[in-house]
């Protein structure tokens, strides 16, 4: 629980979410480099606008994060839901589309999966209980 780590859980949060983003950002450089030096057209596939979108919307959750830092009231009485509540959902909303996105690219490149199917929709199964455990007790603490 976020009471009992303190500020820890908060750091762990960040370096974990900060480094996320890195290795997008340097993924998504990488994929676009591939793309160009290959000549091919860009964004063209529902993974691919997908994969943009996921970008995208990544980077303004960090600087929803960030900002919702900013205006943290450490004697606030609970969760307000802007920005914490939506921070937090919209995260995991993101989990869902990372996920979905992923699959596209299955699909999309005929990747063989085999067991990483099972181990992915085990991951989508503990997001979608996450995200609706958040939805229905967010009010019953206070951070």
């Amino acid at each position: 629980k976020k009471k009992e780590m303190g500020v820890w859980w908060f750091r762990a949060h960040v370096a974990m979410q900060t480094m996320g983003l890195i290795f997008t950002i340097v993924g998504f450089c990488v994929i676009i480099a591939s793309i160009v030096s290959s000549h091919s057209p860009h964004f063209t596939s529902v993974h691919s606008i997908f994969g943009l979108v996921l970008i995208l919307i990544g980077l303004f959750q960090g600087g929803l994060g960030y900002y919702s830092d900013r205006v943290y009231n450490p004697n606030r009485k609970k969760v307000p839901y802007w920005p914490d509540r939506v921070h937090g959902l919209f995260g995991l909303f993101i989990m869902l589309f990372a996920f979905v996105t992923m699959f596209t690219g299955f699909d999309n490149y005929k990747v063989q999966v085999g067991g990483w199917l099972l181990a992915a929709i085990c991951l989508l199964f503990a997001s979608t209980a996450g995200l609706v455990w958040e939805f229905f007790s967010y009010d019953d603490h206070t951070d």
